[in-house]
């Protein structure tokens, strides 16, 4: 996928979808520790380009995931759901002879 920003700020993707997060929103929004989500539990993040990181490698392990982000007192002020998982390369299944 190619995200393309133009000088007019309009973004445009190209191959595949994306979804924009405005951090300048989360800030205001006072977001300041991020948590994501698995069937394998929850783990949290000062870091949003961590938490962001996160998330695709539970996609690539083929785990939907949750990103929340949360306020000093541990409210969330944004959530994000992620259940595309992402097509990978299948190896073939061998046929049986006839």
């Amino acid at each position: 996928m190619i995200v393309l920003k133009r000088t007019s700020g309009e973004i445009e993707v190209y191959g595949g979808e994306a979804v924009l997060i405005s951090e300048d929103l989360l800030l205001k929004r006072g977001a300041q520790l991020f948590g994501v989500t698995t069937s394998e539990g929850e783990e949290i993040y000062e870091d949003l380009h961590l938490a962001l990181t996160a998330i695709v490698y539970a996609q690539i392990l083929g785990l939907p995931a949750t990103l929340t982000a949360y306020d000093r007192e541990m409210l969330p002020v944004y959530t994000l759901e992620v259940n595309h998982v992402p097509d990978l390369p299948q190896r073939p299944t061998p046929r049986p002879s006839t």
